[in-house]
């Protein structure tokens, strides 16, 4: 059994072995006076499943083809 923050407890990590992920990050930081940092940051993730079947956190097979994992 393996513990993941995200996805709770997982009986064995595997690879989706049809998939694509796309995305970016931009972080900016400004000091516009002394003492003054203003930080800011942006994620973008695009991900698509083309074909991929497994077992959900109910233990029931199911298939996740044209699904995209969104979280947090």
């Amino acid at each position: 059994m393996i513990v993941d923050p995200v996805f709770s407890q997982l009986e064995q990590l595997v690879n989706i072995p049809k998939a694509r992920i796309n995305g970016f990050e931009l972080e900016i930081t400004a000091r516009p006076t002394e003492g003054l940092t203003v930080r800011n940051a942006v994620t973008y993730v695009d991900s698509k499943v083309f074909d991929f079947t497994g077992i959900n956190n109910e233990r029931v097979l199911a298939d996740y083809a044209g699904s995209a994992r969104t979280c947090c």
